[in-house]
């Protein structure tokens, strides 16, 4: 890979950089710092969240806390933080509360095990209608989550993912209970 033009790197090219996890060799923290100081502040945001993101896929099947993350990353404890809030949003990654003080991070999409799967998809208007997959998953230490992938299908693209929830199954009813209150709610409102 070449340095000229590094502002101008995608995140294919990225791929071809260590993941920026410091390593017992010197000479090669050096290098990783000196490449990673002529980026551009857009460019270093990418591989900041593409290495918390490495280090959690091969780290965080139990769960890694921000002080485990940062200690691997070597980034500072509130980029960290802020990447994380990121990755959670896009739901690459979720957390659970542990106690008041510790809350740990979690690989998502790569699920212990799936045990059921659906899909849901209206025939009628294909072009407006969004697709659900809709799967339940053994996650960390035996507990099964609802997982909600809303996908839009494009003759170009395909299917693509447009969002997507995690619902701890031992809460369904609950969010099921709090969708139909919803729902009577907005009824009776008039929508024009």
């Amino acid at each position: 890979m070449k340095v000229e033009g590094i502002d101008k790197l995608t995140l294919e090219d990225f791929e071809e950089l260590d993941d920026m996890i410091p390593t017992d060799d010197i000479e090669t923290n050096v290098m990783k710092k000196d490449v990673f100081s002529r980026l551009s502040p857009d460019a270093k945001e990418l591989l900041v969240r593409e290495s918390i993101r490495r280090v959690i896929r091969k780290y965080g099947e139990d769960g890694l806390t921000i002080d485990e993350i940062v200690e691997l990353t070597g980034h500072s404890r509130s980029a960290v933080k802020r990447h994380l809030d990121s990755l959670c949003a896009l739901r690459e990654v979720y957390c659970l509360k542990k106690n008041r003080k510790i809350t740990l991070y979690y690989p998502n999409g790569k699920p212990l095990h799936t045990v059921g799967k659906k899909r849901l998809e209206w025939e009628s208007d294909w072009k407006n209608n969004p697709i659900f997959e809709i799967t339940v998953n053994i996650g960390p230490k035996d507990r099964l989550f609802l997982h909600i992938v809303e996908k839009k299908f494009t003759i170009l693209e395909g299917e693509t993912p447009e969002g997507a929830i995690m619902v701890p199954l031992d809460h369904l009813d609950d969010f099921i209970e709090a969708l139909k209150e919803l729902k009577k709610e907005v009824e009776g409102i008039d929508h024009a």
